[in-house]
């Protein structure tokens, strides 16, 4: 049982137009140099990837549906548990790879670089072709849980001015990516358990973080497994300590939880920041599997 703070998982999805294998536009790129191999330790999300500023990559311990949402854009944020046409050894709960890819660039790689190669790498390796088309898909929206709209203990509002001081911060972290820089030191929380003001909220850095409501409705994606919608209405960023249990994402809606663990990311939400998740149904263009393969290893 692990428990943990909010978890982003970002797929998939920008053109409306139709393609097989890779959107026609996307720049011809391969990665040099690729090794994949089975791996069987079965302990799942132990993985220690890394990205390389170049566009190399390591990925241990990962299933193919993660490469695959490496592949396209994210504008759209769709759990890759729902890509449609993928079988089952390929999914999240299925058979889990090392890959070990180095890249021809000698310069850090643009975001679309760095898809162009993962890309190459499925279409070379898996024999991968998707298509896109529009589909009815289950969102939820993230809404306010009291019809008062109160807010629940574990959410505040950020001290005046924090949203833009976050906004630059992500700004220079971004930048320094991008020229396969470290990015600049970050505050850390104090030894009482308090956080430095507009401390930015950070998977696995700290429970405590500041965060505006749309940037928390995206990385629900993944714990919820259906991409989220702001729908609150909050503006500014809000301080929030979110505690849930992770492992229900890995495990699947059908195997129960554990009554002396962690609630589930939808009792959290209602008890500790007085918000919800409302099911509605969405028209959206969709990526579709048409065909995959096991890899060769090596």
């Amino acid at each position: 049982m692990r428990s943990t703070t909010v978890g982003a998982l970002l797929a998939v999805i920008a053109s409306a137009t139709v393609f097989t294998q890779s959107p026609p536009s996307a720049p011809t790129l391969a990665f040099d140099v690729v090794s994949i191999k089975r791996n069987k330790s079965g302990a799942p999300g132990s993985n220690g990837s890394s990205e390389r500023a170049d566009g190399g990559v390591t990925m241990r311990n990962t299933p193919i549906s993660t490469l695959i949402a490496r592949a396209y854009p994210a504008n759209m944020p769709m759990p890759v548990t729902r890509l449609f046409g993928l079988p089952e050894w390929a999914k999240p709960q299925g058979e889990y790879y090392d890959i070990i890819a180095t890249s021809p660039l000698s310069r850090p790689a643009t975001p679309e670089e760095r898809m162009a190669m993962v890309r190459a790498l499925l279409e070379d390796r898996f024999k991968l072709a998707v298509h896109m088309e529009k589909r009815e898909q289950a969102f939820y929206e993230l809404v306010f849980a009291r019809s008062d709209h109160r807010l629940g203990p574990n959410i505040k509002p950020s001290e005046p001015g924090c949203e833009e001081k976050l906004v630059t911060e992500r700004a220079e972290m971004q930048a320094a990516l991008a020229a396969g820089r470290r990015p600049p030191p970050r505050p850390l929380p104090a030894r009482d358990g308090n956080v430095a003001p507009c401390f930015a909220y950070v998977m696995g850095l700290s429970p405590d973080g500041d965060i505006t409501l749309p940037l928390l409705a995206t990385t629900l994606t993944f714990p919820a497994q259906r991409p989220v919608i702001d729908k609150t209405g909050l503006t500014g960023s809000y301080r929030i300590t979110l505690t849930f249990d992770m492992s229900a994402a890995f495990r699947g809606l059908e195997v129960a939880p554990n009554p002396d663990g962690p609630p589930s990311i939808f009792t959290a939400l209602q008890d500790q920041l007085g918000l919800k998740l409302e099911s509605i149904k969405i028209v959206r263009d969709t990526l579709v599997i048409d065909h995959i393969e096991r890899p060769t290893e090596d």
